[in-house]
């Protein structure tokens, strides 16, 4: 059985998402108040590093728009050590992922001297498979813990996806290289389901499935309102329910696969609750998240369905951008980071402390917001 990769790492289950289920009907200013102790009670695990804000690829369904390097600069590889010993000491964090944008020399030194200093920390990064091709022994030397390597799709709908012809291909050439020479404990599979590539994730999964890769995550996109992604690219409720039923009977003849579906958004809970039932009524309550899951004695492979309340985002992780500011979800979507969407600065300001205010901070709006949402989709049917 392919081992639970440790970005989605097993927490015993808490009263946090009961209480956030019980807010869901409550008052405005009643469900903000315990989302507010919610909060106070649970700092994140999990440290969401944007270590450079470059990237060669443009991707229709990625959150960051063109110019976002533009207008956030980076900070040297010293200054990244500090903050992330801070994390680790202030915090007591110890899961840690590379998720922006392309592997660089500066941020593979990073992460590099990571696992020098922190060697019981766990260690990911996230790459599409070509960004790394040039510094691939380098990392392998790293010893990160797990790599996730992104394919939207089979060839024409990925290549149409990432923007350019061959990346299919590139990519599973990168993923290969990586799984043959050991470059981390597991190399999954991840991948941003749309409106494009809907049609042929399965039989990507097949195909990719059968050259030896068990781990598979798969993210419908999450748009933000009035920016990126574009919101025609969400799958329809029909399309999500038929995709659904295509990957349940695909899962059923894959050989020792571990797959996840991660919903982020209240809208695509809602599809499970309304269209697959058993799956929703079968959901039970972890530390951030409700998840099912079909995981049988008889069989290698493994299934489960995970959703992530946003408004619980920062009691799972705390996003950092390239500068050091701890920001919000979506907020990379704007380019030029609003002031309302930042928590503090990380070389200014002590983790501790920046943990302690977010309650009371106006970028906790955006958790309150997102409270919100989740009522008007989910009130009905939790």
């Amino acid at each position: 059985m392919s081992a639970l990769p440790s970005v989605i790492r097993a927490a015993a289950p808490t009263e946090v998402v009961n209480r956030w289920r019980a807010s869901l009907g409550a008052t405005s200013a009643s469900a903000c108040g315990e989302l507010k102790e919610i909060y106070r009670e649970n700092w994140p695990t999990q440290g969401e590093l944007i270590v450079t804000g470059a990237c060669d690829f443009q991707c229709v369904h990625c959150i960051y728009p063109p110019e976002f390097a533009r207008h956030n600069r980076g900070v040297s590889a010293e200054d990244w050590r500090a903050m992330l010993d801070a994390l680790c000491e202030q915090l007591d964090m110890d899961t840690f992922v590379y998720g922006g944008r392309s592997l660089t020399t500066d941020g593979l030194r990073v992460v590099t001297d990571l696992r020098e200093r922190r060697p019981a920390a766990q260690i990911g990064l996230i790459d599409n498979g070509i960004s790394m091709l040039p510094r691939k022994q380098a990392l392998v030397d790293a010893g990160v813990d797990w790599i996730d390597v992104s394919l939207d799709g089979l060839r024409p709908a990925h290549d149409l996806q990432r923007g350019r012809d061959g990346s299919f291909d590139a990519a599973v050439r990168g993923a290969l290289w990586l799984k043959e020479h050991g470059a981390a404990q597991r190399i999954n599979i991840l991948t941003c389901l749309t409106e494009l590539n809907i049609g042929s994730v399965c039989a990507m999964i097949r195909e990719v499935n059968a050259l030896g890769f068990k781990n598979f995550f798969i993210t419908p996109v999450t748009v933000a309102e009035s920016v990126r992604p574009a919101a025609n690219l969400a799958p329809s409720e029909e399309q999500f329910a038929h995709f659904m039923r295509e990957l349940t009977s695909t899962i059923s003849e894959l050989d020792d696969a571990w797959v996840e579906v991660l919903l982020f958004s209240p809208a695509y809970a809602r599809y499970v609750a309304d269209l697959l039932p058993e799956v929703w009524n079968s959901m039970e309550s972890g530390r951030d998240s409700l998840v099912w899951s079909d995981k049988r004695p008889s069989s290698s492979t493994a299934f489960f369905v995970r959703y992530f309340p946003l408004s619980l985002t920062g009691i799972r992780e705390l996003i950092v951008n390239v500068n050091g500011d701890v920001i919000v979800p979506k907020a990379m979507a704007y380019g030029l980071i609003r002031d309302e969407h930042k928590f503090g600065n990380l070389l200014r300001t002590e983790p501790k402390k920046l943990i302690r205010s977010v309650p009371d901070s106006t970028a906790f709006k955006f958790y309150m917001r997102e409270l919100e949402c989740e009522a008007h989709f989910l009130r009905s049917v939790m």
